[in-house]
């Protein structure tokens, strides 16, 4: 794994890392590049916020892997425009 991730590879662990434990490197590449791009910081920060919520709401559905698909990808052309 290379040190320096990018805002993709940022959004994809910070997905997995909500699941199960994530290395240390992996969490030492993953913090390095949140201390520089302020965007991804609000990212996982609204992650985490959500999955908090999901957890405590039962009613609360996990959506198709096509939406989450989507929505990322949705965000990450927003990003670059």
């Amino acid at each position: 794994m290379a040190m320096m991730l990018n805002c993709r590879e940022v959004a994809e662990q910070a997905s997995q890392a909500l699941d199960k434990p994530q290395g240390f490197m992996a969490r030492l590449a993953m913090r390095f590049h949140l201390f520089m791009c302020v965007d991804c910081r609000r990212y996982v920060t609204h992650l985490g916020l959500v999955s908090q919520v999901t957890k405590r709401d039962d009613s609360i559905v996990e959506p198709a892997e096509a939406d989450v698909e989507r929505t990322l990808k949705a965000l990450m052309a927003r990003r670059d425009d």
